[in-house]
């Protein structure tokens, strides 16, 4: 068994961040899911966050921009970047 875990969620897709909070809060994990990038900050402040699944593209944002920010606050956070696009441009 493991320990619940505290996961952020950062999806501009509210289905997505939803289907994602139910999976693992079943399992017994905490969850906050946010659509932006200041509400992932805000609550990356609180110091909420063992992990986070972070969406490549919010909005207008990259969700790799995010990344240095959420670990400023949360050094021990691990993150996992998602995304639906089934090709990612490596210029962008």
């Amino acid at each position: 068994m493991t320990l619940p875990l505290a996961v952020l969620i950062v999806n501009d897709e509210p289905n997505i961040h939803k289907i994602l909070a139910i999976a693992l809060e079943v399992e017994g994990h905490r969850v906050a899911a946010v659509g932006n990038f200041l509400d992932a900050l805000g609550t990356a402040a609180r110091r909420f966050g063992d992990g986070a699944l972070v969406d490549l593209c919010l909005g207008t944002a990259s969700g790799l921009k995010l990344i240095p920010a959420l670990l400023s606050a949360c050094p021990w956070m691990k993150i996992a970047v998602i995304s639906a696009y089934a090709f990612i441009d490596p210029a962008a």
